[in-house]
């Protein structure tokens, strides 16, 4: 969606890549996390706190980097919107 709205917009090139770097950041993360907690229900499948806040310190990376991948785009494509509303 984020990538036909630049397209729609006629967002700068240097916005695009910064809007298709913020998305591959998000799926990097989200990939690593997924891997964190495979690896975490392998080494123990029953609940372990100490597994558990690795699981949460993952968690709270995609958070982060979603949060912040929001925050870029709307830096960016709200310039572009505003003008017509």
């Amino acid at each position: 969606m984020v990538i036909l709205a630049a397209f729609f917009l006629n967002v700068s090139r240097i916005e695009f890549f910064v809007l298709l770097i913020t998305i591959g950041a998000v799926l990097a993360v989200e990939a690593l996390n997924t891997a964190i907690e495979e690896l975490c229900n392998h080494v123990t499948p029953e609940h372990h706190p100490q597994i558990g806040k690795v699981k949460d310190l993952g968690s709270g990376a995609s958070l982060l980097i979603g949060v912040t991948a929001i925050i870029v785009v709307v830096l960016i494509l709200l310039p572009y919107v505003t003008p017509l509303l």
